[in-house]
């Protein structure tokens, strides 16, 4: 049996992020922001760290680029819808992924559009993920329970343990 990998606090440590995971939901809706909150801290409560997520929240995808440009230290993982007032998330994941600050934070796309994805990929652009919004509330919970538990512990572990290639 392999030794456990490094934890939550000693990758966040090393990366220089904060040492406790902040995450940054930007979704017009009220309610969706709540429940996507509460998956959030479902699954962080399911772990076995010490580490607890602070949660930001953004109504628009103007407000999320306002508040980043004021975050110290930034979100190591942003949720953002697509269709939102003003600016929709497609365009301010453009903005977060042009400036050289913000593009390393990894940003998943939450939307209730079934070809999300594709629409991504015509307007360019550069999100780390997209997942459709399920019409349930359980499967939706699902849905970030799985997504969290993969950008905050799977990635960051497969990163860190990935052999370097030899520089011949």
């Amino acid at each position: 049996m392999s030794a456990p990998g490094p934890s939550l606090r000693q990758l966040t440590a090393a990366s220089g992020r904060r040492l406790d995971p902040h995450i940054l939901v930007v979704d017009d809706d009220v309610d969706l922001r709540i429940l996507i909150r509460d998956a959030i801290e479902l699954a962080e409560e399911h772990r076995d760290e010490e580490a607890s997520p602070t949660i930001s929240e953004c109504g628009s995808g103007e407000e999320a680029l306002t508040f980043l440009d004021s975050c110290d230290p930034l979100p190591s993982l942003i949720y953002m819808d697509v269709e939102m007032p003003g600016m929709g998330g497609l365009e301010a994941v453009k903005r977060l992924k042009e400036n050289p600050r913000t593009r390393n934070i990894p940003v998943v796309i939450l939307s209730g559009l079934q070809d999300v994805a594709q629409q991504g990929r015509d307007a360019g652009c550069e999100a780390d993920a997209f997942q459709v919004k399920p019409a349930d509330a359980d499967s939706l919970i699902e849905t970030v329970l799985q997504s969290t538990d993969y950008w905050l512990h799977v990635r960051p572990q497969k990163e860190t343990t990935s052999p370097i290639p030899n520089a011949a």
